[in-house]
């Protein structure tokens, strides 16, 4: 049993890591976004805040927070629509 506690806490530990990189990556990217060098139209930028919600949603997971939960699942959704869409509008374009 305490095993499985320690196991248990070192994978929560981790989670925690995974939730701040994937909320660093979302602030990352919104500031290029306003500071003009990263697009909302480039693939990226999407792209960025897909991996970084999803990063998020994994320490949600472990932690939940049904608030933060609903709003990640939302981001990621909107964020994948954002990286279908500028897939699709490249391949449209060539």
């Amino acid at each position: 049993m305490g095993a499985c506690v320690a196991i248990l806490g070192w994978f929560a530990g981790i989670s925690d890591w995974v939730g701040y990189a994937g909320a660093s990556i979302i602030a990352v990217a919104y500031f290029l976004n306003q500071s003009g060098r990263l697009r909302s139209q480039d693939w990226r930028f999407p792209g960025c805040n897909l991996l970084g919600s999803l990063m998020v949603l994994t320490s949600l997971l472990v932690h939940p927070n049904l608030p933060s939960l609903v709003i990640e699942v939302f981001w990621s959704s909107i964020s994948l629509y954002g990286v279908l869409k500028n897939l699709r509008d490249a391949a449209a374009s060539s």
